[in-house]
């Protein structure tokens, strides 16, 4: 008799799901219940394969540069959690390729996990508001680190439909002094994993040439596709 109570109880909580997440759930409740979505769909899954395509632009009064670069991403889980294995690049334009990427920077382009972020252990500290992405119903959830970081900010919108995660804003400045660096991710679901399908860095880099000082606008644009997940358990 207690189970079918519990199984009546669980039927009644997925036909009412959608209808809770579209009337407003706390931002704290919405961000557990994502992330324990997304804890329990990574978990299913032990390796993945993404292409990406890396465009960057470096605007200054002396010119424009741009960069461009295609490389795929082999990422596997551990105990330690997903780690980015290799970054085999196919492509870089100009050629011969100038310095614009470090190793470093690609490998953090190339970790598509969204759980290993820092905000994820962030709390709301206000309630979660209504709002659109791309004509998408969603709720808004605003995020602060507990005490001090380079990330100052970040911006949650989680759709109302399901509860999935549309987009991520978050705001970084290394230095107390330095321009704020702004990266806007937007993601799509795939078997149940919310995944990277574009991002877009901006930043202001000042500049010394000739003993005047400039500012330099560095934008970088990135394309991720044709995710191929391993299941675990598979090898």
């Amino acid at each position: 008799m207690r189970a079918r109570r519990l199984c009546l109880a669980g039927m009644l909580f997925l036909w009412l799901g959608p209808g809770l997440y579209a009337q407003g759930l706390p931002a704290d409740t919405l961000m557990e219940r994502w992330l324990h979505a997304q804890r329990q769909a990574w978990s299913r899954w032990q390796a993945l394969r993404v292409t990406l395509e890396i465009h960057r632009k470096l605007d200054s009064p002396f010119g424009v540069r741009r960069w461009q670069i295609a490389a795929e991403a082999y990422l596997e889980a551990d105990v330690m959690g997903w780690q980015v294995r290799s970054l085999d690049i196919n492509n870089r334009v100009p050629t011969p390729p100038v310095p614009a990427f470090a190793e470093a920077e690609l490998h953090a382009l190339a970790h598509v996990m969204p759980l290993r972020n820092a905000w994820t252990r962030w709390l709301a500290h206000a309630p979660a508001i209504a709002d659109t992405v791309e004509a998408a119903p969603c709720w808004r959830v605003e995020l602060h680190p507990p005490g001090p970081s380079p990330a100052e900010r970040a911006t949650l919108w989680f759709a109302q439909q399901d509860g999935r995660l549309l987009q991520s804003r978050l705001l970084v400045r290394w230095r107390p002094a330095a321009p704020p660096r702004v990266i806007l991710t937007r993601f799509t679901r795939l078997h149940g994993l919310d995944l990277p399908q574009y991002r877009y860095i901006e930043w202001m880099h000042p500049m010394r040439r000739r003993m005047r000082r400039y500012t330099m606008l560095i934008t970088q644009e990135v394309y991720y596709r044709d995710y191929r997940l391993e299941a675990a358990g598979t090898r």
